[in-house]
């Protein structure tokens, strides 16, 4: 037995969740793969499947089912990893089921399908605030139904009641790529985005990634041609050749679509990099370029396109920004103490503005195993970077002056010493924070005004005249300032 969470999915079962669904030419992400018993339901279907498993037996099975493996554990999944994917079935461990659903829905790009299995007392029972919280996500976003004991005569039997849910993540607006249009032809001498980088550069990345592309394609095309040759001898064996990825738990090959997208990916991060762009970098960004790779990897990767793409995300940064303000206000302000969202809360943080206090929750550093801190770059980790940049905008501030929040966690700003230690406050940016649940406060109170001001603006709110206890005050459903 590999686990005692490990009930693998009857068949039978696995085409209940799927019925209805149209699975032909989609991207499916299986985050709770097993030894690919749904997987392999997905891939009879025609779908592209993409999977997590933490047990390493178990993940050397099923990525031999699957297209592409991602990691190991979902939980450490972020959104810009599966912004391609189009659904997400998962039988994830009954005991955990909640914080699974959870974080799928969380990542889950807009328009994604989830349907899950679980223990029905999981939405029936809402005794945690994760079974509280989900079940207002069901009741908001999808269905939740009992189908009965089916695991009863399964691989390995449960009599337990099994629940299945399926959820919808809205869709709130258009890619911002979605009308981008890759140029068919090169230009040799094309200095767009306002001369952010030596075109050199660029032209190195764009070589190296051509090719990379190239010399795949010649040994595979080697491999052949020795085949050929020594076919007429006879002989059993035969020469095959297909891209090696190394992970921790040894080697998988890889199909040279995924080949591809993985060194452009690697090819555009390295473009980014060069021309000095993370703070224009979002976490939306992120999503929309890695969803924009996986379905236009055989547009041509050329320097008149890299520059227009660079031009695009420059050229839409501020809306981009004041959306990230937007979201980072509602993330926030959504748990305070007395919310009705089936969050965690905390007197710290207020309905109706960021506080120059407040409590940004699940991000930064968790207490391992050992009861030492492990940092853990979570989404909503994302989030607090993302709050830097939007800040340095309405601020004006230097964002290569900032200490991204992986590198502040993990020494202190000489390189000198490791993780920071429980419950003392430290300098980061804009803030003071204290790690461990992260505790924040803004060490200006102008910066903080700004904040709100630019989230009461996002947001079409009267822009406050005043603040302090102003910026509570609500009249007629609509928040009234001043």
């Amino acid at each position: 037995m590999f686990d005692k969470q490990f009930y693998p999915t009857p068949v039978r079962v696995v085409y209940q969740m799927i019925a209805e669904l149209d699975l032909n030419g989609k991207t499916v992400l299986e985050p709770s793969a097993g030894k690919g018993d749904i997987v392999k339901v997905l891939k009879e279907s025609g779908a592209k499947v993409v999977i997590c498993e933490k047990n390493e037996d178990l993940a050397l099975i099923s990525s031999k089912k699957a297209d592409v493996f991602i990691k190991h554990d979902f939980l450490q999944v972020t959104s810009d990893e599966i912004s391609h994917v189009h659904f997400i079935i998962m039988n994830p461990p009954f005991l955990f089921a909640d914080k699974h659903i959870l974080h799928a829905y969380e990542i889950a790009p807009e328009g994604c399908v989830i349907v899950a299995l679980c223990n029905y007392e999981t939405v029936s029972n809402k005794y945690s605030r994760n079974r509280d919280r989900l079940g207002k996500l069901v009741a908001k976003y999808g269905t939740s139904e009992n189908i009965g004991d089916v695991f009863s005569t399964a691989e390995r039997t449960t009599e337990i009641d099994i629940g299945l849910i399926k959820l919808y993540k809205p869709k709130t607006g258009a890619n911002e790529f979605d009308d981008f249009m890759f140029s068919e032809e090169e230009e040799e001498q094309y200095f767009g985005a306002s001369g952010l980088v030596q075109y050199s550069k660029i032209r190195d990345i764009v070589g190296r990634y051509i090719q990379g592309v190239q010399m795949f394609d010649t040994v595979i095309g080697t491999a052949s041609a020795i085949n050929d040759t020594i076919k007429p001898l006879g002989g059993s064996f035969r020469l095959s050749f297909s891209a090696i990825e190394h992970r921790d738990d040894g080697f998988s090959e890889l199909t040279r679509e995924e080949y591809k997208k993985r060194l452009q990916k690697s090819a555009w991060r390295s473009v980014f990099r060069e021309m000095k762009m993370e703070k224009y970098l979002t976490q939306s960004a992120k999503e929309q370029i890695n969803k924009f790779v996986e379905q236009q990897t055989n547009k041509p990767f050329t320097m008149k396109n890299i520059f227009k793409m660079a031009e695009l995300i420059v050229g839409t940064h501020e809306g981009r920004m004041q959306k990230v303000i937007e979201e980072v206000f509602d993330w926030l302000t959504e748990h305070h103490h007395d919310n009705r969202q089936g969050v965690e809360g905390w007197k710290t943080n207020s309905m109706y503005f960021v506080g120059m206090k407040f409590i940004a929750p699940y991000c930064g550093l968790q207490k391992g195993w050992s009861g030492q801190p492990t940092f853990s770059y979570s989404d909503r980790a994302e989030r607090m970077e993302d709050l830097i940049k939007a800040l340095c905008m309405v601020t004006g501030k230097n964002y290569n002056d900032m200490i991204p929040l992986i590198d502040f966690f993990r020494e202190d700003t000489r390189g000198e010493k490791g993780y920071k230690e429980w419950g003392t406050w430290y300098d980061w940016n804009f803030f003071q924070i204290k790690v461990g649940t992260m505790h924040v406060k803004f060490k200006d109170k102008q910066v903080w005004e700004m904040f709100n001001r630019a989230a009461c603006k996002a947001k079409g709110w009267q822009i406050p005249e005043r603040t302090g206890s102003d910026f509570k005050r609500k009249k007629e459903g609509v928040e009234v300032y001043g």
